[in-house]
Parts: structure tokens; sequence; C-alpha cells
């Protein structure tokens, strides 16, 4: 069996060399920028309800409204 042996210093196949790339670099970028901005936006929103009911059950009645389309797509997706 042909084994390639490794040189010293030769890092073409390490995980960073993906951030070389100018394009990956500005979609990392991107995905993290839309991710902070989902969970900000998400915070206020939670805030803004909290502050004008002052109850946490408004709260949680948000949190079954995201859920619930989420595990119903899961559930009818799940066999595809």
């Amino acid at each position: 069996m042909l084994q390639t042996v490794k040189k010293r210093g030769d890092d073409r196949n390490m995980p960073i060399n993906v951030f070389r790339n100018r394009n990956f670099r500005s979609l990392w970028f991107v995905t993290i920028v839309s991710a902070s901005g989902y969970a900000v936006g998400n915070v206020v929103i939670e805030w803004i309800i909290y502050a004008t009911t002052h109850t946490a059950l408004l709260l949680t009645l948000l949190g079954v409204a995201e859920f619930v389309p989420m595990l119903t797509i899961g559930v009818l997706r799940a066999p595809w």
C-alpha cells in the first residue's frame, strides 16, 4: 500500500486554509452577521412584549408560536 508522507510545514490540508478563499471568508462573515442580527431581533421582540405587557405568559405563547410551525413542518417532512 502506497502512503504519502506529510512533510513538516506542508499545511495544504489544514482546515484553517479555507479562510484563504475570499469567497468563503465573505460567506462566513455574512453568516455570522446574519445570525447575530436574528438573535438580537429575537431579544428585542421579547423585550418589547414584556415591557408592554409585564407578563411572562405572552413570552411563552410567542415561544410556542415560533416552535409549532417548526415542529409541524419537521414531522411532515421527515419521511422524505
